[in-house]
């Protein structure tokens, strides 16, 4: 596997987790920085309202599919450590609890190693969504659709600080030919100009 599907697909670029897991999803919420300068967690909740339906069920599928091994993992941990507990209040067969025990931990290793490719799935679900709907959040942020990858990238930075800081990114609200209002971005904080970008 090369370097660059690693990152795509299993390490974020920076901020390494201890786990297979947590850098699997890692690497899903970073895409969109990496590509367009936002986070997906900050963008998320508003993308999630403009899917169709059935993007949203393929989402909320994968993600379903992750927490159910995960829970299951968890269950078998739980299972595995209160067999040898209960073998000693209830004076039940030692060497046959150690056996439980160790099972236990077998599939819950299984159920996590499971995981990993389950999240893998609902990340490049999360990315998909991201990919392929994009355009449509900005257009129902009513915001100016972007000619450029460089005039998007900037677009998405002043909507993340918008969002997380509350940054006035120089946008001037003017009524449309419907007579709704639209933003039009009269400068940025990149020095330039809509018609620039």
């Amino acid at each position: 596997m090369s370097a660059s599907e690693l990152r795509y697909w299993a390490y974020p670029e920076t901020g390494v987790l201890p786990t297979r897991l947590g850098n699997v999803l890692r690497a899903a919420e970073f895409y969109p920085i990496r590509r367009y300068g936002i986070s997906l967690i900050t963008v998320w909740p508003r993308l999630h309202k403009v899917l169709p339906r059935e993007t949203a069920e393929d989402v909320e599928d994968a993600r379903a599919t992750m927490e159910f091994l995960l829970v299951l993992c968890l269950w078998l941990v739980a299972f595995a450590a209160l067999n040898p507990v209960l073998a000693v209040l209830l004076g039940t067969s030692m060497p046959l609890s150690i056996l439980l025990f160790a099972l236990g931990l077998v599939l819950a290793y299984w159920a996590y190693l499971s995981a990993i490719p389950a999240a893998a799935e609902y990340g490049e679900h999360l990315r998909a969504a991201f990919e392929v709907h994009r355009l449509k959040l900005l257009e129902q942020l009513r915001l100016p659709q972007p000619d450029t990858l460089l005039a998007e990238r900037a677009r998405w930075e002043d909507l993340d600080r918008f969002i997380l800081e509350g940054a006035s990114p120089g946008w001037r609200y003017e009524p449309d030919a419907g007579n709704e209002l639209r933003i039009r971005i009269v400068t940025s904080e990149h020095g330039r100009t809509d018609d620039e970008q």
